[in-house]
């Protein structure tokens, strides 16, 4: 049962990912009719299968709720902005009992009852007694099928995990129908117990629907507990093989005569005379919804746990780590025929690592339905009207990098509402529209991926922040600040501009927890703003974590990896050249670049008789490294430094190489940083 639990879990998760989408739509455009329909056939969808895999509150929860979008699609209740909200707050609670289970604490069942009632009270203004198996599905006539269904459960049925009394709500979708019960075996009563079934049903149905869609129903159930059977009532009598088989099932289970079977058909019949253009819409969606689930079983997905993509790509680690043994035990050997094995071993372990990669990239709008939200519950809360646009959301980045990022980008968010984005009435002052617009953008740059999170607000206050910044003896008085210094307070921790404490800001927060957790995705944060126009978070990436192209260059006895992406050229130098140049700098294309010597930066005892320049690019701008050798590209396993380095900023990792020695990776943004930005304060 645990293991269709978590097919359960992981099925009702999608599901709820699709209803909020399709309530945020509706909330533009209420009288969707398609958008109602699939809200409604999700909610049914959850509740059909949750009491089966023992998720009895989530079955209720939803069962009220398929209700009211029952009565809406019918037009006998209006969506309004009330109804969305009961349903969005009652997502966040189906949410928390798939994922935590039904085992609720005395407050939390209390918070379930609560809005229970609340639901029940919605309902109870447009509540009818609508009658089981009088549900009007057309005129009746040829198109009609009639089909008699017997239905006899096993005794322990509720053991295996399935409730018998679900078909019922399954069959009053398809037509209209008449069931009878018959108790097939009477216990003693020290023999009762309440997980078994004593009961055999007769079932008559009509229904435009295919037998196949009949039998699709009983799909939890087992062959033998099931008969169906399409007849036609006026020659049922000729009909010898089900004569036979009705026989049978009467003889030893009492069940109903000829006559009456053909007389509750026609009962059947005369109920469902009359019929709307509304019912035949429902019928049409509902072929609609069978034909995109048919669909979908022919999909060629299929659905892998992200446990096993980690095992994938620890043994391509290994692999790579093995092809560089390999590749240098090759050279030292220097067989011709070994070492075109190694080469195409080389491609194949290339190829091998960028599919096992790509296994593990997602789209990062699986994190929409998330902002979504934030942005429209976060706007009601402050009375603020925002528009939220995103743009590239069909970018992939590695599945651990998405997960990780999810929280920093919600952060960003909320401070665009929160703090970027002016109420209505101040917008209309400034001559902006009273709805205020947060853009996320996503697109690929080289090897990295850029996101953005931009708003049209009010922009970062300088002088505000220079003053809290002073109160706060982050600096002196007499200080003055660029741009970039101003922007690097706001990283510091319990630094907010916040006029008062809120549930949503105020307490100085987040924005330090925001860049600790870019640096350790190895990525940047950037801010760029203007004072009543709006301010950009943009925040670059790499795409994995796990495995990256670089360049092997050694200072001393030292090797260092570049990520390949950055890496515009190689030059050979001299200290000659490099002493006669002022203020640290290089030419480079007629032009002065600033240089890193590495055996400087690094305390590396010893000179090198020749030195060359590996000249990189960030942000469109060349910095060079100075190094002893260049030993040409690496395939590196990234491995983390550990706790105690930690917080060295130039490095971002380590790899082994293939005769066993320790690589260091290098973080050239970081390098970029502190030699073309000539910061006057050091944090």
């Amino acid at each position: 049962m645990e293991e269709f639990q978590y097919k359960y879990i992981e099925d009702a998760n999608d599901l709820i990912v699709n209803l909020e989408t399709d309530l945020l739509t509706l909330e533009h455009n209420p009288k969707d009719k398609e958008g109602i329909n699939s809200v409604f056939r999700v909610m049914h969808t959850l509740k059909g299968t949750a009491a089966m895999f023992g998720f009895e509150k989530v079955g209720n929860l939803t069962h009220n709720l398929e209700t009211i979008y029952d009565y809406i699609r019918n037009g006998e209740m209006n969506l309004s902005t009330e109804v969305l909200s009961l349903t969005f707050s009652s997502i966040d609670l189906l949410k928390f009992l798939i994922n935590n289970g039904e085992n609720l604490s005395p407050k939390q069942q209390k918070q379930y009852n609560d809005q229970l009632d609340l639901i029940n009270s919605h309902k109870l203004g447009s509540d009818k007694q609508v009658h089981a198996g009088t549900k009007k599905i057309g005129k009746t006539g040829d198109s009609f099928m009639y089909y008699y269904i017997v239905f006899i459960p096993d005794v322990d049925i509720i053991n295996r995990g399935v409730n018998p009394l679900n078909i019922f709500d399954e069959i009053k979708e398809l037509g209209a129908f008449i069931s009878i019960a018959h108790l097939i075996k009477t216990p003693e009563l020290a023999d009762i117990e309440v997980d078994k079934s004593f009961t055999a049903w007769e079932i008559f149905l009509i229904s435009k629907s295919e037998p196949e869609e009949i039998e699709d129903m009983f799909i939890f159930m087992l062959e033998e507990e099931h008969s169906i059977f399409q007849i036609i009532p006026e020659t049922i009598e000729s009909n010898n093989e089900f004569m036979s088989k009705h026989y049978e099932f009467g003889k030893k289970y009492n069940f109903a005569g000829i006559n009456a079977l053909k007389t509750i058909f026609f009962e059947l019949k005369a109920i469902n005379i009359d019929s709307s253009d509304d019912e035949k819409e429902k019928e049409d969606s509902l072929k609609q919804t069978i034909a995109i689930s048919e669909k979908q079983e022919v999909s060629n997905r299929i659905r892998v746990s992200s446990e096993k993509l980690d095992d994938l790509i620890n043994l391509v680690s290994e692999l790579v780590t093995v092809r560089s043994q390999l590749d240098l035990l090759a050279t030292q050997i220097k067989n011709s025929r070994l070492s075109k094995v190694v080469e195409e071993i080389s491609k194949l372990s290339k190829r091998f690592r960028d599919n096992a990669l790509n296994l593990r990239l997602v789209p990062i709008k699986i994190l929409m339905v998330k902002f979504q939200r934030l942005v429209r519950d976060l706007s009601l809360q402050l009375n603020k009207e925002v528009e939220f646009v995103t743009v590239g959301m069909d970018t992939e980045l590695d599945k651990n990098v998405i997960n990780q990022l999810e929280s920093p980008l919600m952060h960003i968010i909320r401070n665009s509402i929160d703090h970027g984005i002016e109420m209505p009435e101040v917008r209309l002052k400034q001559g902006k529209p009273t709805k205020g617009m947060i853009r996320l953008i996503a697109f690929y740059e080289g090897s990295q991926v850029v996101i953005q999170v931009q708003d049209d607000g009010g922009g970062i206050d300088m002088e505000r922040i220079r003053k809290k910044a002073i109160d706060n003896g982050y600096i002196k008085p007499e200080h003055t600040l660029t741009k970039e210094e101003v922007y690097k307070l706001i990283f510091q921790p319990g630094f907010s501009t916040a006029q008062s404490l809120t549930s949503v800001s105020g307490r100085g927060v987040g924005m330090d927890v925001v860049r600790q957790k870019i640096n350790d995705l190895r990525g940047d944060i950037e801010i760029e703003s203007e004072k009543n126009l709006g301010t950009s978070f943009t925040l670059k990436l790499p795409l994995t974590l796990s495995i990256i192209d670089t360049l092997h260059v050694r200072v001393g006895h030292q090797s260092y990896l570049l990520p390949l992406s950055f890496i515009i050229s190689c030059e050979l130098t001299t200290d000659a050249i490099l002493n006669k140049s002022s203020n640290r700098q290089i030419e480079y294309n007629n032009n002065l670049i600033p240089y890193v010597d590495l055996r400087e930066e690094f305390g590396i005892k010893g000179e090198a008789e020749k030195k060359k320049l590996v000249i990189i690019s960030v942000r469109e701008r060349p910095l060079a490294f100075v190094v002893d050798s260049i030993h040409g590209e690496y395939q590196a396993v990234v491995k983390s430094l550990g706790e105690f380095h930690k917080n060295n900023q130039y490095l971002s990792g380590a790899s082994i190489l293939g005769d066993g020695t320790l690589a260091l990776i290098l973080d050239v943004t970081k390098f970029y940083k502190k030699k073309s930005m000539n910061l006057k304060i050091e944090y």
